[in-house]
C-alpha cells in the first residue's frame, strides 16, 4: 500500500548490544502491506530472524514492541497516518 520514504536506524542499547555482537543496530526500510485473510508468512528462511509473528491492533501495537524500538515505529506509524493509509 506504502512505502516509508527514507530508511530508518536505530542503535542497540547497551544492555542489549553484547547479544547482538557483532552488530551494534539496524537500518531497516518500512512497507505498509494489507494481507489477504488466507495470507501465508513464512519464517522459515535459511537464516531466519524471528521464530514467531502475530497480528496485533494499531492501538496496542506498542505494547508488543521492545523499548527500544518504539521511536521507530511511531515515525513510521505517524507518517503513515498523515499520509491517510491508517
Amino acid at each position: 500500500m506504502a512505502e516509508h520514504p527514507e530508511w530508518v536506524s536505530y542503535d542497540f542499547p547497551e544492555t542489549v548490544a553484547p547479544k547482538m555482537y557483532p552488530y551494534d543496530g539496524q537500518t531497516q526500510k518500512y512497507f505498509l502491506v494489507r494481507l489477504r485473510h488466507d495470507s501465508l508468512v513464512n519464517l522459515n528462511t535459511q537464516e531466519p530472524e524471528f521464530s514467531d509473528y502475530k497480528f496485533v491492533s494499531y492501538e496496542n501495537i506498542f505494547h508488543h514492541i521492545t523499548y527500544f524500538k518504539r521511536p521507530i515505529y511511531k515515525q513510521v506509524l505517524e507518517y503513515f497516518k498523515k499520509k491517510g493509509y491508517l
